[in-house]
């Protein structure tokens, strides 16, 4: 079996409350070696005929916390204008 993934793969998403309460209903399998019935020099590091030719590290994100205040109107002008802001970077 072949795995790939994106790059934005460890960029968490929120969960829906739905998704969440349904979560606890859910068994999650877990299959090792064993469950698979495979022979042991097929798999892993050793059994596999690829090698990774690239890793790439995440980008480090800057965390902010910007405090708006004054009315909601004003509050989201003055946000619109931070984020057209660095949209524009």
């Amino acid at each position: 079996a072949v795995l790939t993934v994106l790059k934005d793969v460890n960029i968490p998403r929120i969960p829906t409350l739905k998704g969440r309460l349904n979560s606890r209903k859910v068994d999650i399998t877990v299959w090792d070696e064993t469950d698979l019935e495979t022979d042991f020099e097929k798999i892993g590091l050793g059994g596999s005929p690829t090698r990774v030719v690239s890793t790439r590290k995440p980008d480090a994100r800057d965390k902010h916390t910007i405090v708006l205040k004054g009315s909601a109107s004003d509050s989201a002008r003055e946000l619109m204008k931070i984020l057209k802001s660095r949209l524009e970077l």
